[in-house]
């Protein structure tokens, strides 16, 4: 299913406990009532993924796109 993604991003070289410790706060808020109560009333399906399983939707997004650019042939103008 097609769909809007959102997602944090960090710099490069940000050591790996920081970004765990990130993604725990984010899960963490993502149980509180309030963030419940407006996910049940919006067309908002949160789907929170690890560091690692977000990392790898990005590099296959981004491949994926390569390929589109690829074969539609499509040039920077």
């Amino acid at each position: 299913e097609a769909g809007v993604w959102y997602g944090i991003f960090v710099p490069a070289g940000t050591p790996p406990e920081r970004i765990n410790r990130l993604y725990a706060e984010f899960a963490k808020a993502s149980t509180a009532q309030r963030i419940v109560d407006f996910m049940n009333r919006s067309i908002i399906t949160l789907q929170l993924q690890n560091p690692a399983a977000f990392a790898a939707s990005i590099k296959s997004d981004v491949a994926t796109a390569k390929k589109i650019i690829e074969v539609a042939k499509i040039k920077q103008e």
